[in-house]
């Protein structure tokens, strides 16, 4: 195996271990539900739509950290589970609202932010 596909596949089996963590040790027992990547949509929609995956809360926040919010309202398009949402809840948005086509994930989107 090559040295970069060596690494390749070290950056996704730490990506996951750290899904893995972050899910069981700490959304799961808070009833929360952000991390595990879905592909569901993915497979049921013959590869035309990705599935689910999760943006960081960090990223975010240094995202929503740097933008004026006179009047600002966020709409996030194909909003998963709600992570996007729950972050800028935190900012101080007109109005925060996501929309998403797979069912499932609405659900726990809502469960999420409640």
């Amino acid at each position: 195996m090559r040295p970069e596909n060596i690494r390749a596949v070290s950056i996704r089996i730490k990506r996951y271990v750290c899904f893995f963590m972050q899910y069981y040790l700490y959304e799961k027992p808070r009833g929360l539900d952000f991390t595990m990547r879905d592909t569901k949509l993915y497979q049921k929609s013959g590869g035309v739509y990705h599935g689910y995956s999760k943006t960081s809360e960090k990223h975010l926040r240094d995202i929503f950290a740097r933008l004026s919010y006179e009047d600002a309202r966020l709409l996030d398009v194909g909003c998963g589970k709600g992570v996007v949402l729950k972050e800028a809840l935190k900012f101080p948005f007109q109005k925060v609202a996501g929309i998403e086509i797979q069912q499932e994930l609405v659900q726990t989107a809502k469960r999420n932010i409640a």
